[in-house]
């Protein structure tokens, strides 16, 4: 099993690497951030959405066999999940993202 954090948890990691000048994206590990918060924070957004994808299909294809369709409520899903994310994680008084 892999180790999945939730969106506040590696935006949080995301404002410590910044601190440290650690250029690394928290989610994904590969990409090389450039320490632009908004487009670093848009690619954390696509890694993290990516990542639930691939949990929901592997969630899906463990009790039914198959993979799931992409299809347009497949997609609003995972996109309302993290606009969820978003908004539960903006209304706390501690996020370095307000």
């Amino acid at each position: 099993m892999r180790f999945t954090l939730k969106l506040c948890d590696y935006l949080e990691q995301y404002a410590i690497n910044h601190e440290k000048n650690n250029i690394h994206c928290p989610v994904c590990y590969e990409r090389i951030l450039t320490h632009n918060k908004p487009e670093d924070v848009e690619h954390i957004l696509l890694c993290y959405k990516m990542q639930l994808i691939e949990l929901e299909f592997e969630k899906h294809y463990d009790m039914h066999g198959s993979f799931p369709d992409m299809d347009d409520d497949f997609i609003y899903n995972i996109t309302n999940r993290v606009d969820s994310e978003v908004q539960t994680m903006m209304l706390l008084p501690e996020t370095p993202f307000r």
